[in-house]
């Protein structure tokens, strides 16, 4: 009973953590809401179209993975810069922030602006019509080039709320956020379906509607740094010059260029793995497209417990606090999310066989979705209390246990096996899905032995 006691936290400590997890898991949730509905729109519009964007998502999600990779590594300093109450030490970080920002969306235009093409062919080579295919990937090119004009605005919006995160300032960019979600929903019904004379452009309605709310967010969330420096001191003078002191760059270099390689890796194995399920047909591709939308919907609050904790427990580190209240906290939150991935995952498992059934697609596809919904359903405690362990591990700035957990588990669990299966035996796709995500049950024993460990819990921004 004493064990149990131990995940459980008195008053103020849930009212610390609401605090800051509310306004993120508001957000969350607005915006994946915002991206459901979308998908539902453009779903109602034609399989071929769906599938042509659900690709690029996935294509995209490397990309802003490694914005979130990069950031967090960044992050660690920030949060722990934060504790310490040093704001000159905030300002060179952001700083960085900017840099590497600009460097990853050139780098992601120019390679997707080339590779583009080939990357979406590559899933949807599987069994199906050869037309359905073409297709998809006509509307996909279409959807990606849109797509790309909104990367260098997704990358500063991330570096303004990241900032404002790691400093507990949740409301803002949640405030952003929701107005430019509701002005996207808008859009997206007019531009998709066509509406006051405006024509229908389908997915590529979707994605301009989309181009448009990333300038609305950014607008109010760099708008209101700019305008309250007074409470974000760190914003005066940040653009002044790019000056990062010499041994803080290069700390943030070590400490963050791993975390970065990592997401980069850690994304592309999901990438990948998607791919190795296309291989079994485009109805895999569509009735994926339906699940992963859902699933980021129903993720949202483990990701906030998991944010929090990060931010917390970051700026403990900062004050060095004793390690054995750290491990006290971290438990706190392990039970913060536990508890309501279970009343989460019943309500998943719920939606799994009625929400298919929006799409205007084949009866095979919504069947395959139901099922793949109800193996995430059971799986999703697992998911969740990783997402904390996750976050945890990325706050010490310990870059070789990310990588363990991250990138060379899901590459040597996942994809690898993945791939044997779809290309070498004739396993039916349940099973070959179901197999990859039970390996969470895996990951969770391998999160336990880390977090044991105690290497995660570092000071990283005290210059001796």
């Amino acid at each position: 009973m004493s064990r149990i006691h131990e995940y459980v936290g008195e008053k103020s400590f849930y009212t610390k953590a609401s605090r800051i997890a509310l306004p993120m898991m508001l957000q969350g949730g607005i915006y994946n809401l915002i991206g459901l509905l979308n998908n539902i729109m453009v779903g109602r519009v034609s399989t071929v179209q769906m599938n042509g964007v659900a690709v690029v998502n996935q294509l995209m999600f490397v990309f802003y993975s490694c914005i979130s990779g990069i950031f967090a590594g960044i992050g660690v300093f920030t949060a722990q810069f934060s504790g310490k109450g040093d704001d000159e030490g905030i300002r060179f970080t952001f700083r960085f922030k900017l840099i590497t920002s600009f460097l990853l969306s050139a780098a992601t235009i120019l390679l997707l602006g080339i590779w583009g093409r080939l990357l979406i062919q590559s899933y949807l080579n599987g069994e199906g019509l050869a037309a359905d295919a073409e297709a998809s990937l006509f509307y996909g090119m279409g959807y990606l080039w849109i797509m790309l004009a909104g990367v260098p605005p997704y990358a500063l919006i991330n570096v303004y709320s990241s900032t404002l995160r790691e400093l507990g300032q949740t409301k803002v960019p949640m405030i952003s956020c929701v107005l430019s979600m509701m002005v996207s929903l808008a859009l997206n019904y007019v531009l998709i379906f066509g509406f006051w004379g405006i024509p229908a452009m389908g997915c590529y309605g979707a994605a301009i509607a989309t181009l448009i709310a990333r300038f609305i967010e950014l607008a109010g969330v760099a708008g209101w740094t700019h305008l309250n420096a007074r409470g974000v001191p760190f914003i005066r003078g940040a653009y002044r010059s790019l000056h990062i002191p010499g041994w803080l760059a290069l700390r943030i270099v070590k400490k963050s260029a791993p975390f970065a390689l990592n997401q980069l890796l850690w994304s592309m194995g999901v990438a990948a793995q998607t791919q190795c399920y296309s291989v079994r047909g485009l109805h895999v591709v569509s009735a994926n497209s339906i699940v992963s939308t859902l699933s980021s919907l129903i993720i949202v609050a483990a990701t906030a417990v998991g944010n929090t904790a990060r931010i917390v427990i970051g700026h403990m580190m900062g004050r060095s606090e004793d390690p054995g209240k750290i491990l006290a906290v971290y438990r706190k939150f392990i039970g913060l999310c536990f508890a309501s991935s279970l009343v989460v995952s019943l309500l998943y498992a719920l939606a799994g066989r009625y929400f298919p059934l929006i799409y205007n697609t084949t009866g095979e596809v919504r069947e395959l979705a139901s099922s793949f919904i109800l193996i995430s359903a059971l799986i999703l405690p697992f998911t969740s209390y990783l997402t904390v362990v996750s976050g945890v591990l990325h706050t010490g700035g310990n870059a070789s246990l990310t990588l363990i957990f991250d990138t060379v588990f899901i590459w040597l669990a996942c994809v690898v096996p993945a791939g044997g299966l779809v290309h070498f035996t004739g396993l039916g796709i349940l099973w070959i899905y179901g197999f990859c995500q039970c390996t969470e049950i895996l990951k969770t024993g391998l999160g336990m032995l880390l977090i044991k460990k105690g290497r995660w819990i570092q000071n990283v921004v005290d210059r001796a």
